[in-house]
């Protein structure tokens, strides 16, 4: 133990320069290697292909396809299209590249609350969680979201308790984190909890409320661009609001593949999101890998899971038997009857209320009135009201603690409020996601940034009670950065295997070999009306404008001819092995057993 204790404590002296060094190159080295696999597998999601288009539409050289999504990463893309660099890579390149800084946001914001080393084992727990390996340089747009979503946090905590510089940057990243991917507009709650709670603890200084004011002009002005472009191309400026509406009402069709109305789906599958792999050996098992529900849990999650869990249980245990202490010493009087000084209010009216006789029993009212109302909003059909209960329940818990000095002391004090702020943005997401009819697992990945958070105080929690529990009370430091970096390792050795063995050397690369069947078979293809039911993929692959065209939406297949014939059709392009469609007026010209062309007589 004493040779281990100096290896120890010679890692957790180093800087945070060097961590910073060695956890950058290990991103790069990293991303690299993915981007290498997903040039080699190529797109592994038909959103993916919309992305792509509408880079092209950005860089002038297409029309894009459902142009109200979010912009920033075809925006991004679309620099590189105009370099000359046309092609998926791009794409991969864009998300690899934010991907690397959001590892490294992972760290900074980690170790606002954790020591170097344990901030740097949680960040590569972040980087090895199944549900976020796959989709990492995928092109689409889960994880550079959160990882803007991970630095707008960093930034807001950073800024107002360190460095009011950073307070900058705080807007510019959230509009970042909103173009990117709209739902990181729920961040908004614990942005507000942290501003909420920093004016009561601390009040705004006049210079915070300057440099507030200019960070939002500046994420107004990175927002401004697009929403002109959104006016000029939709006549709607806002359309993400729509998209807002559709979500609330959570409507969804029988037909979707991902309707799922479990609203315990996500919590139940926790154990497959942080590690899992492929049921079997089948390099046609990628799709496992991409939604880790279907594949096999592996036994180094639940571990994890467990001691997390039991690290959990400690910390809330702390907090509640200092609670018990407080009513045992019938200290309520006591409390409530003077002037903590936990709390500097900014005018004396609002201080006086705060400090009435009766204000701490009224909070633990409304704490239980607000906890009953969201138990019985979770069985409702709009997350609203759930996300309302849940921020002012947390809210008002917050300031009872303080106003009982159970939360008392500066770094005790500022350690708790990130707790909360973490808390309430992994509540946020998971009411939301939970509530939508419509589940995909790679929803999740919003969540995984607070889940890494938790885990990292859970095995630290964990690593104090060993310590306890063996009598090397002045080793807990050691045993828990150990025990964390120990997982994380194991865990992203874990991660790493199925990458080995389990990617398809291409997963729609049957299109490709269509498109390019097709150029082939007619090669002034681009003066023709194309149909095909993949049409963006199609659109990507033969750069022109092909058209939607799904049999499935009509009840026949003659009225699917004649929609073709009325549209002017020259080619209908079957990109799912349907060989069988006769089409009034069409005949096979092409086929390779899976993509088959249709021509008009």
């Amino acid at each position: 133990m004493i040779s281990f204790r100096k290896i120890y404590n010679k890692m957790e002296k180093r800087p945070f320069w060097v961590y910073s060094i060695i956890l950058i190159a290990f991103a790069i080295i990293f991303t690299i290697y993915l981007l290498e696999v997903q040039i080699r597998i190529g797109v592994i999601y038909w959103d993916v292909y919309l992305y792509l288009n509408n880079a092209l539409m950005f860089a002038g050289l297409g029309d894009g396809y459902k142009i109200y999504l979010s912009p920033l990463i075809p925006f991004l893309t679309s620099l590189l299209y105009r370099a000359g660099f046309v092609c998926q890579a791009s794409l991969y390149s864009v998300t690899g590249l934010i991907f690397i800084l959001g590892i490294y946001g992972m760290y900074l914001l980690l170790n606002l609350r954790f020591t170097h080393l344990k901030s740097f084992a949680g960040a590569i727990i972040f980087t090895s969680c199944s549900v976020v390996l796959p989709w990492a340089v995928s092109g689409a747009l889960d994880v550079p979201a959160v990882c803007f979503s991970i630095w707008t946090i960093f930034l807001a905590v950073y800024g107002l308790e360190k460095n009011n510089k950073a307070i900058y940057f705080i807007f510019p990243a959230a509009a970042l984190a909103f173009l990117t991917r709209y739902t990181s507009g729920l961040l908004i709650l614990p942005l507000l909890f942290l501003f909420i709670t920093h004016y009561f603890d601390k009040g705004f200084t006049k210079s915070e409320i300057k440099k507030i004011a200019i960070s939002i002009v500046l994420g107004i002005l990175i927002f401004l661009p697009f929403v002109g472009f959104f006016y000029a191309n939709l006549g709607n400026p806002f359309p993400f609001l729509d998209q807002f509406g559709v979500s609330v009402e959570n409507h969804a069709s029988t037909r979707d593949p991902g309707l799922m109305p479990d609203k315990a789906y996500y919590l139940k599958n926790i154990p497959n999101y942080i590690s899992s792999y492929p049921l079997n050996n089948s390099r046609l098992d990628f799709g496992s890998m991409m939604t880790p529900n279907t594949g096999q849990v592996n036994p180094i999650s639940y571990l994890i899971l467990i001691l997390t869990g039991l690290g959990l249980i400690s910390y809330v245990s702390g907090i509640l038997n200092k609670l018990w202490a407080f009513l045992k010493n019938n200290c309520l009087d006591r409390a409530t009857k003077k002037n903590t000084g936990s709390m500097r209010n900014i005018n004396k009216k609002l201080d006086s209320w705060l400090n009435n006789r009766y204000i701490l029993p009224i909070m633990v009212f409304l704490v239980e009135i607000l906890i009953i109302l969201f138990i019985i909003s979770l069985g409702g059909n709009s997350y609203l009201i759930s996300e309302l209960l849940m921020f002012f329940t947390i809210l008002i818990t917050y300031f009872a603690l303080r106003k009982i000095e159970i939360i008392k002391g500066r770094e005790i004090k500022k350690v708790f409020r990130i707790d909360l702020i973490i808390l309430i943005w992994f509540l946020t997401y998971l009411i939301s996601h939970s509530f939508l009819s419509i589940k995909v697992d790679r929803y999740f990945i919003t969540m995984i940034p607070a889940v890494v958070y938790f885990m990292v105080l859970g095995l630290s929690n964990t690593g104090n009670l060993i310590a306890r529990l063996t009598n090397k009370l002045d080793h807990k430091k050691i045993i828990s950065g150990a025990l964390i970096l120990i997982l994380a390792l194991t865990l992203f050795a874990s991660a790493l295997q199925p990458y080995e063995d389990k990617v398809p050397y291409k997963v729609y690369g049957f299109l490709e070999e269509g498109a390019k069947m097709m150029k082939t078979y007619d090669p002034q293809y681009k003066e023709k009306v194309i149909f095909s039911d993949q049409w963006p993929a199609l659109s990507w692959y033969l750069k022109m404008d092909v058209q939607r065209g799904y049999p499935l939406d009509f009840k026949t297949s003659d009225e699917f001819s004649q929609m073709l014939k009325n549209s002017n059709a020259t080619y209908f392009i079957s990109t799912n092995g349907r060989g069988s469609l006769n089409m009034e007026g069409y005949s096979k010209v092409a086929n390779d057993k899976i993509v088959y062309i249709y021509k008009r007589n």
